[in-house]
């Protein structure tokens, strides 16, 4: 992969310097225009601007929302501090979380005309940022300091740096701002050791001298200033660990899976073998044994059918009798049911001259089709039937009770009763003949 460092010396971008990388090997150099090197094939670009390019003025931003930073705001901050008139600037802004913050201005047509030249090439551009950033810090408080060449500077932190714009071995503006530096030590990048020397000798500081420049580490990003805020550049060892990591995490999260899958399918199978062996257990109890979410409920009718056989009733037969009841009668309501009676199988509901019975036989007919058989009688034949011996039992095995417990007296007075409804559950013994069996 060809990498482009591109140096730009002067904002008419007519001169600037070249050179190809490949795997960090410099396999050309030179330089030219802006517009022809971009035309050469590469697939990243780094672009580095002279310190001279850009100005950086730190100020203090507080609580001011994102929203209201435009170029305006910016350059009514910084206006002060220009040296040139104020429409000519470009305000880039770093905003840190502090409140404090860091503007680079830089000469607008420069900028303008540099992301023209960029427009066919949006994808390959890493980043744009001051030469100077290429410079390490080994930490904030130590400065580094490069006299080599025409652009001389020094950087005092990280987003900080300091133009030296005359050509004497040590710059007047180094000597003062030496003057104040508090460490004992300083990095240095010179070809010429006697400028170590004299610094060493005069400032009582022991001079690390460098040479290596950090290219491709993006500090400042002039290229991405629509964001307002600094995105954060990983370096390659950092970038080479987290890869790492990504590569252990998908490992582990690919044994995961198949493990979950195992585990999935012989559930699955588990889960087929108790449904089928649930099915052949049930072959008995029902005639189909398919496995159904309704399975259940027709164990449970099937179960109480055969309890019913027997002559076994449950307390519940009374709910569901007098619920199927007013399900098929919607006619009947509270006004008309004087009251009701639960013994055995048999559910007796009495009800007041408001009932019409005409339309019984059709309702007898659709009770008979969910296996409850009905009768009706007016309430006085009813009374007479009950004014006999306790030897005298229903259809369902039970007798009613009377008002005094006694087995002979008559039963109990419903007061405004007209008429009486019998209901009972139809089963094979309700249907034997008790008269023929004898």
């Amino acid at each position: 992969m060809t990498n482009l460092r591109l140096f730009i010396h002067n904002d008419d971008l007519l001169s600037a310097s070249w050179q190809t990388v490949e795997q960090n090997d410099i396999q050309d150099s030179g330089e030219g225009k802006v517009a022809d090197i971009l035309q050469f094939e590469f697939e990243n670009v780094e672009i580095y601007l002279a310190p001279t390019l850009a100005t950086i003025i730190k100020v203090e931003l507080g609580a001011i929302s994102d929203r209201k930073i435009n170029d305006d705001f910016l350059l009514s901050l910084v206006e002060d501090s220009l040296a040139e008139e104020i429409e000519q600037c470009k305000p880039i802004l770093l905003r840190l979380n502090d409140g404090i913050a860091y503007v680079a201005i830089v000469n607008r047509l420069f900028h303008t005309n540099l992301l023209e030249f960029l427009s066919e090439q949006i994808k390959k551009v890493r980043f744009i940022q001051p030469f100077p950033y290429s410079v390490p810090l080994e930490h904030d408080d130590l400065w580094a300091v490069y006299l080599i060449g025409n652009n001389k500077f020094v950087r005092t932190s990280q987003y900080e740096y300091y133009l030296l714009d005359d050509q004497k071995p040590i710059p007047a503006v180094l000597e003062q701002m030496l003057s104040n530096y508090e460490e004992t030590s300083i990095t240095l990048y010179t070809d010429d050791e006697t400028v170590a020397e004299e610094i060493n000798a005069k400032y009582k500081l022991n001079c690390k001298l460098q040479h290596d420049i950090q290219y491709g580490v993006s500090n400042w990003n002039f290229y991405n200033e629509k964001s307002k805020r600094f995105n954060i550049k990983l370096q390659s060892e950092t970038l080479s660990s987290v890869l790492k990591l990504g590569r252990y995490l998908g490992g582990f999260a690919i044994i995961f899976l198949i493990y979950w899958l195992l585990n999935l399918g012989f559930m699955l199978i588990e889960r087929s073998r108790w449904q089928s062996q649930l099915s052949d257990d049930l072959k008995g109890i029902i005639t189909s044994a398919s496995f159904s979410p309704q399975l259940l409920a027709q164990v449970d009718d099937k179960l109480t059918a055969l309890a019913h056989t027997k002559g076994a009733y449950a307390a519940s037969d009374m709910v569901s009798l007098f619920d199927t009841f007013l399900r098929t009668m919607p006619d009947v309501n509270s006004s008309m049911i004087a009251g009701i009676q639960y013994s055995g199988s048999q559910l007796t509901i009495f009800l007041n001259s408001q009932f019409d019975p005409s339309s019984f036989p059709n309702d007898q007919i659709i009770l008979a089709t969910k296996r409850i058989s009905a009768d009706i009688y007016d309430y006085k034949t009813y009374q007479a039937s009950q004014n006999t011996t306790s030897s005298q039992t229903n259809n369902g095995g039970g007798t009613l009770a009377d008002s005094s417990g006694s087995s002979t007296t008559n039963a109990a007075v419903m007061q405004d009763a007209a008429w009486v409804i019998n209901l009972q559950i139809i089963s094979r013994m309700d249907n034997l003949d008790e008269r023929k069996v004898k």
